[in-house]
């Protein structure tokens, strides 16, 4: 077991001698990798293929969430899942909303993400937890489409 272990070791050291001969590291070679797989997912994404989407989606998002298309991938797997009617979409919601990173905290697509998760939660008989959300976009979003969108969702509702 011991050499096993110690050529693993060799070969992991070689790997990275060999990287660093040619400039490169594991970090930036993962970071192109999950890049291209977001590339991936977006186009299957624009082809209507969402279960394909939210495979690649998700694959791109494992290893870095500080990304500046991080916004973008989980955005679209949301997407993806409302095509699909997938049950797991809460987790997806709650994850984009929960994120405290620059990239989601300024995501364009933040008020659009509370609005389909508001939207869910009436799908849900949850009046309470998506009067909430739409409170919350006509205060931080109160210039955007979206506020309006609210307003009206929120007029529909009676005594909110």
């Amino acid at each position: 077991e011991l050499v096993v272990a110690q050529s693993t070791i060799d070969a992991t050291t070689e790997k990275e001698s060999l990287l660093a001969v040619a400039n490169l590291s594991m970090d930036s070679l993962i970071g192109e990798a999950q890049y291209k797989q977001y590339k991936v997912g977006y186009q299957y994404y624009q082809n209507g293929q969402y279960e394909q989407a939210v495979k690649a989606l998700q694959q791109s998002r494992q290893y870095e969430q500080s990304v500046y298309y991080a916004d973008d991938a989980l955005y679209y797997t949301i997407q993806s899942k409302r095509q699909l009617s997938d049950d797991s979409i809460t987790a997806d919601y709650e994850q984009f909303l929960s994120q405290q990173g620059e990239y989601f905290i300024k995501s364009p697509y933040y008020d659009d993400v509370l609005l389909q998760y508001a939207n869910y939660h009436l799908t849900q008989q949850n009046e309470a937890e998506a009067v909430l959300l739409l409170q919350q976009i006509k205060t931080k979003f109160a210039k955007e489409w979206t506020a309006a969108e609210a307003d009206s969702l929120l007029s529909g509702l009676g005594d909110y």
